[in-house]
């Protein structure tokens, strides 16, 4: 619902998926990383290596959803190919390794995304 909302706004150029060489010759202001999420482990691999390459070697704002692709939130250990964000928008609540990773998480927000504490202590 919301993705055919920002499809219908005319100043904004949405791009997903496709070539990353059919992008090189594009400016962008803002990149939105959802690539990975909070399961990842060892080597990032093709076609989220490259991906990943190519957001960080843009100028613009970084906005990562969850945690920057590339980084355990468990420990805050970024791979070796890392997003570094400008800004991460977390949920629920801070995930326990993003306070040692704010060189690639940037200025980190926290939404409620209405998990009661019941769920979360496990009373379920």
């Amino acid at each position: 619902m919301e993705l055919e909302f920002v499809r219908k706004m005319k100043s904004v150029k949405l791009l997903t998926g496709g070539n990353l060489e059919d992008l090189n010759n594009l400016k962008f202001e803002i990149i939105i990383d959802g690539i990975l999420g909070t399961g990842i482990s060892g080597e990032i691999r093709e076609p989220h290596a490259s991906a990943i390459e190519f957001i960080n070697g843009k100028i613009c704002h970084v906005v990562a959803v969850d945690v920057p692709s590339g980084l355990n939130p468990d420990t805050g250990e970024a791979n070796k190919r890392c997003v570094n964000a400008l800004m991460t928008v977390t949920f629920h609540r801070m995930k326990v390794g993003m306070p040692k990773a704010k060189d690639v998480c940037g200025e980190i927000f926290v939404e409620k995304i209405g998990i009661p504490p019941e769920a979360e202590d496990g009373v379920l």
